[in-house]
């Protein structure tokens, strides 16, 4: 390709060999020759360099936003000068090792290098890949989030009273029967009972909280990007806790997405999966109705109503605690919204 300088060369050069025969003047034609001998002699410069390999080495493969990244180009035939890495949507100088931080969400591209050769004269420049890239994969952002109290937010669940190693409620004592299990018996209880009978402890399954979260992802819910990622590390800030804490999660996008977990490594995984490609999505028009549980149910979003997100999300009736990003009276940074979530959280509007 032709740099600023060689097109006006080139043009120069047609110019004059044009007028070089009306005008009879040998002087133009010189000039002309010479112009189309710098031309000709550049591009054989180009295409007489030999060509080079180059493979991008990156660590690690998966990191979290805002994480860095270590990349290690290594030519495989000679030196590169004057190339440039691609990283994401942006583009690096070529200094052979790098440390970039990464704050864009989801499979990340990086390479492959960008070669600029030019000729000696200046006339021409050529860029072109040299080798292959690879990808990264950027996970959300995590943050400490306490979700002790979610585990009292369910019916019955925060009784005093003793519980059985299956998590069920100890609420009663009876008579032993033929086909009760014998680990039920309450002995100290049938010792000192005056009715000379085994007792056996009765209970009650107790309905366990889950932990319900309505991502706001409406285009137009959050006024900058930045402010829509905080949202998503938010979200899967609290629904990590809440895997980790051994609480069954509920994920509600404004997008239609649904997705339920019970706790479990796989569950952890589909999550962070999940929300590592979620990206904002035009609202269901006929929204399907959200699974109803009991628990506390987070709405995080931008500004704009809420009732308006949460029939998009197909939870009316459910009254949320509400997170604002990039609105005002908003948090002002993600940890700040995690430490005061959820003592802090109904008050943001």
């Amino acid at each position: 390709m032709l740099t600023p300088v060689g097109r006006q060369v080139a043009v120069g050069t047609l110019a004059l060999a044009g007028l070089a025969v009306p005008l009879r003047y040998p002087g133009s034609l010189a000039i002309a020759a010479a112009g189309l001998f710098a031309l000709a002699a550049g591009a054989l410069t180009l295409l007489g360099r030999a060509q080079v390999a180059a493979w991008v080495r990156v660590e690690p493969a998966e990191l979290h936003r805002g994480g860095t990244v270590h990349i290690v180009v290594e030519p495989t035939r000679k030196p590169l000068q004057d190339a440039l890495l691609p990283v994401g949507d942006a583009r690096h100088p070529f200094t052979g090792d790098l440390v970039v931080p990464v704050h864009q969400r989801g499979t990340v591209a990086i390479g492959p290098l960008e070669t600029v050769d030019g000729d000696p004269f200046g006339l021409y420049e050529r860029r072109r890949a040299v080798g292959t890239g690879t990808t990264v994969r950027v996970r959300p952002r995590i943050v400490p989030v306490d979700v002790s109290w979610c585990r009292g937010s369910a019916t019955g669940s925060r009784s005093g009273r003793r519980r059985s190693h299956d998590g069920s409620l100890m609420v009663g004592l009876r008579e032993y029967v033929i086909g009760d299990d014998p680990r039920r018996i309450h002995w100290l209880a049938s010792a000192r009972s005056d009715l000379a009978v085994l007792l056996v402890r009765e209970h009650a399954e107790v309905e366990v909280a889950t932990v319900t979260v309505v991502l706001d992802t409406r285009p137009d819910a959050f006024r900058t990007g930045a402010a829509f990622e905080d949202a998503v590390d938010l979200a899967t800030s609290i629904l990590l806790a809440a895997v980790d804490a051994g609480l069954p999660t509920n994920l509600s996008t404004t997008s239609g997405l649904r997705l339920t977990g019970a706790a479990t490594g796989a569950d952890r995984l589909r999550l962070l999966d999940t929300l590592t490609d979620v990206a904002p999505g035009a609202p269901e028009r006929t929204p399907a109705r959200g699974r109803a549980s009991a628990g506390p149910v987070t709405l995080i979003t931008g500004h704009g109503p809420v009732g308006d997100a949460l029939v998009a999300a197909g939870l009316t009736g459910r009254r949320p605690l509400v997170v604002r990003f990039g609105a005002e009276l908003a948090p002002a940074s993600l940890e700040e919204a995690a430490a005061g979530w959820p003592v802090a959280a109904g008050s943001i509007r």
